[in-house]
């Protein structure tokens, strides 16, 4: 049985190995491209164990590792404080000896390791991530428009940029030829972006309801969650009974502050930020729904907001959302004040986009969800 530390590149790895439990076999480190990856495999065994930090080709070298050894970790890099001279050759033996001591001593309790989720999951959280690359864009252009405009001493009313006969509106304002000529050319473009995140949209709820389609049901009862928000919380959770309690469930969601209390003196400090951040980012834009959501839910943000800012009003009612969506998925109940009427209306749409996402793409979808 042997450990393998690997310090983890774009384009190569460097590993380090010696036999603890003999002390006259050698060490040994060296350095790999990633296409001499299979001689490397060829060297594993099915008693050995690999630690790899976390980083973004990590969960890639993962899947191609696990099969060749007994176990596989990918390193949360923020729980491990590093200290002393960095190169790849000592991050490598660190690594190592992290992982032979939680192999060897540990039993490989508590080892400070991330999760690692499906491929399937792998694949959504790559495409939210383009999707916010894609927002980001037509951020980006609407606000060079609206420059654009200012510089000439217009004020453009913002609704303009959201719809088709308000971008036609824009091109009628009397405005001189250069500025005319790049406002056609930024027209043109955040028309183009807006057709690639319908599309992208269209391809997550797809690929999430075949994987999460018994779980986006239950969230949909709750009103401010729409099919996509349901699975941007499937994705960044992927099973609900990983975390014990809704406090860690909540945490993971980056929705708990910090706590630092001694004696009798407790600080509130900023937002655990070792967690995911999607759900929370897209949940904020349906507080108006959740505050009237239910009685209790009402009841309690007018409570808050009267000795809390409104930040801290809006975050601790999507936590108790939250909260109540662990519970949910956690016993498979839907939502105690669900509106039928609007979780109807919420299915229905769900699935027409399906179907029409299905006959455009020819997809057997009944096919790919069951």
């Amino acid at each position: 049985m042997k450990c393998y530390g690997i310090d983890l590149h774009s384009d190569s790895f460097v590993f380090y190995t010696e036999n603890v439990l003999n002390d006259q076999d050698s060490k040994l480190t060296r350095k790999c491209y990633l296409d001499e990856l299979d001689k490397f495999k060829a060297k594993l065994s099915k008693d050995d164990y690999v630690a790899v930090e976390a980083t973004s080709n990590a969960f890639w070298f993962y899947y191609q590792i696990k099969p060749y050894v007994k176990d596989c970790f990918v390193l949360d890099t923020n729980k491990i404080v590093v200290n002393g001279n960095k190169t790849d050759k000592i991050d490598a033996q660190k690594i190592f000896n992290l992982l032979a001591y939680y192999v060897y001593i540990q039993k490989l309790k508590n080892i400070p390791k991330v999760y690692i989720p499906p491929k399937e999951v792998i694949e959504l959280r790559s495409l939210f991530s383009t999707y916010n690359l894609g927002k980001k864009m037509r951020t980006q252009v609407k606000n060079r428009i609206h420059s654009i405009f200012k510089i000439n001493g217009i004020c453009l009313d913002r609704k303009f940029l959201n719809s088709k006969s308000g971008k036609e509106k824009v091109l009628e304002i009397e405005i001189n030829d250069i500025a005319r000529f790049q406002i056609k050319q930024l027209l043109t473009h955040l028309n183009f972006l807006d057709i690639e995140q319908k599309e992208i949209e269209d391809k997550i709820i797809f690929t999430g309801f075949c994987y999460f389609k018994n779980e986006i049901h239950l969230l949909l009862t709750i009103k401010g969650f729409s099919a996509f928000t349901a699975i941007a919380l499937l994705t960044d959770i992927v099973d609900v009974k990983r975390f014990k309690t809704a406090k860690k469930f909540t945490c993971y969601l980056r929705t708990t502050p910090r706590i630092k209390s001694s004696n009798k003196t407790t600080h509130m400090n900023n937002l655990n930020r070792c967690g995911r951040s999607l759900t929370v980012t897209l949940l904020t834009q349906s507080l108006l729904h959740f505050k009237v959501a239910g009685p209790y839910f009402t009841e309690f943000y007018n409570r808050l907001r009267k000795g809390k800012s409104a930040g801290k009003s809006r975050l601790a009612l999507i936590r108790k959302v939250l909260t109540a969506a662990y519970y949910m998925l956690k016993r498979g109940t839907e939502f105690f004040w669900k509106d039928n009427v609007n979780y109807q209306r919420k299915v229905h749409n769900l699935d027409l986009m399906i179907t029409a996402f299905h006959r455009k793409n020819d997809i057997n979808w009944q096919k790919e969800i069951a």
